[in-house]
């Protein structure tokens, strides 16, 4: 499973670091003598820098600056420096006196060590994020809004979505370099036993659940579905949303445990009891789960679109195609994720930073970002780069099922207690409404500790 969709449970450190942050942003806006970086976090419209921010993004530096950024590694690291390094020659050769210096920074443990850069005012002007964490940063004052730099061209250009997903409070906070879907798949040569073929794949929840049945009567598992990693990833959430439900409400408020996520929790539960499930599944992590697929142990899989350009497909030895986005009650709903820069609160010189973002994010740079990355351009104009890919032209066909929202600077430790909850009632030490129940009373002690960071930096 490729690592933009692999959200991971965040520990206890999280949290602690950032109470630690609060307090140190509350205690330095009580200085009159702010020093720039610190003026950067504490305002919306005051983007403090070398020059004055400007719609038209025309900064120029008044002295010698480097732009720091932090970017992850999304795929060949040869090819990645090959392409970011000729962005950044492009970029000081049209800017004298400014310098790039691009950090490629592991996964592993993000999201500590850019909270902790940004507690001791260390951090990078830009970083590369993915929506989940970005939300948590703009919830904490760690990043700028963009809006008064983004132009009628990206407007226009870039897909609404990506734009909405990457918001908080009103204000966009991301500019988007690459974005993702997921898809439902199937293996051919099973469902043939059943009397299926890519003309009649399942199109609604209750059509899958009979092609589950009957595969079960064959004596076949269905669905590879991993219930111990990411809700995103194993397609949790795409049920829920589908049936117009959602762990939070638009206003933020907890709806774990209301009636449509007890629906979607009793549905699971019932398709592993029979077995359409692996029996493993409640323990699984999401490379697990692919890894069955692939295997041709199961007929069906939820699977990132960035999985049509590797290797994996190519080597199987049985014949797949890409099926229908699954409708319930409210329509079909697949989870859609961005990736994206951002500008952090330590940035000097904001206006000169997005003028950098604004050349790496144009149509030649994502065109080469996500040919080598193996994801979908956030751009409009920028035409199917997969053409010879198998099962692309499917998932972009679907990109109006993309669906990501409402979404919550708190998901990731939320999505903790639902997993929990999930492997609980699949266990059976406790029914889904009381499994759900207790996640709710732990998502609102969660929320309430998010809303006593906000008020210490009031």
């Amino acid at each position: 499973m490729m690592k933009y969709f692999a959200s991971r449970h965040v520990k206890l450190v999280i949290l602690i670091l950032i109470f630690t942050l609060a307090s140190s942003i509350l205690s330095t806006s009580c200085s009159k003598d702010q020093s720039a970086t610190d003026q950067s976090a504490t305002s919306d419209n005051q983007l403090s820098g070398n020059q004055p921010a400007t719609g038209d993004n025309s900064a120029e530096p008044r002295e010698p600056y480097e732009i720091k950024m932090w970017v992850f590694p999304l795929g060949d690291s040869a090819k990645q420096k090959e392409i970011f390094d000729g962005i950044v020659k492009d970029f000081e050769a049209q800017n004298s006196n400014v310098t790039v210096n691009i950090q490629t920074m592991p996964w592993s443990n993000r999201e500590q060590k850019l909270m902790t850069a940004l507690a001791a005012h260390r951090g990078p002007d830009t970083v590369y994020m993915n929506t989940d964490i970005l939300l948590q940063f703009a919830y904490n004052n760690m990043v700028l809004p963009l809006d008064e730099y983004i132009t009628e061209e990206q407007k226009n250009d870039f897909f609404e979505q990506s734009f909405k997903v990457n918001s908080y409070e009103g204000k966009v906070y991301g500019l988007p370099v690459l974005q993702e879907m997921m898809t439902y798949i199937y293996n051919l040569d099973i469902l043939k036993e059943i009397g299926l073929d890519e003309g009649t794949l399942p199109s609604t929840f209750d059509e899958f659940e009979t092609m589950l049945k009957n595969l079960k009567a064959k004596g076949k598992t269905g669905f590879s579905m991993d219930l111990a990693g990411s809700l995103r990833v194993s397609g949790y959430y795409a049920q829920l949303w589908s049936e117009g439900g959602a762990p939070f409400s638009p206003d933020g408020k907890v709806t774990i445990n209301d009636a449509i996520n007890i629906k979607v929790l009793e549905r699971i539960k019932r398709w592993y009891k029979a077995g359409y499930l692996p029996q493993d599944a409640v323990t699984m992590n999401d490379n697990a789960s692919l890894g069955k697929f692939l295997a041709g142990d199961v007929a069906s899989h939820y699977i990132s679109a960035g999985n049509l350009v590797t290797e994996d497909l190519k080597n199987v030895k049985f014949n797949w195609a890409i099926g229908p986005i699954l409708k319930g009650a409210a329509g079909g709903k697949a989870d859609y994720a961005i990736g994206s820069f951002c500008i952090t609160k330590d940035s000097k010189d904001p206006a000169l930073v997005y003028k950098f973002l604004d050349l790496f994010t144009n149509k030649e740079n994502l065109t080469a970002i996500n040919k080598f990355s193996g994801y979908l351009p956030p751009r409009k104009s920028i035409p199917n780069i997969f053409e010879d890919v198998k099962g692309y032209d499917a998932v972009l066909g679907q990109l109006d099922c993309a669906y990501s929202e409402p979404s919550h600077p708190a998901e990731r430790q939320v999505m903790s207690s639902i997993i929990a909850a999930i492997q609980a009632a699949l266990t059976e030490s406790k029914t889904p409404e009381q499994a759900l129940g207790d996640a709710a009373k732990d998502a609102e002690d969660t929320l309430q500790k998010y809303k006593d960071i906000k008020d210490a930096q009031q």
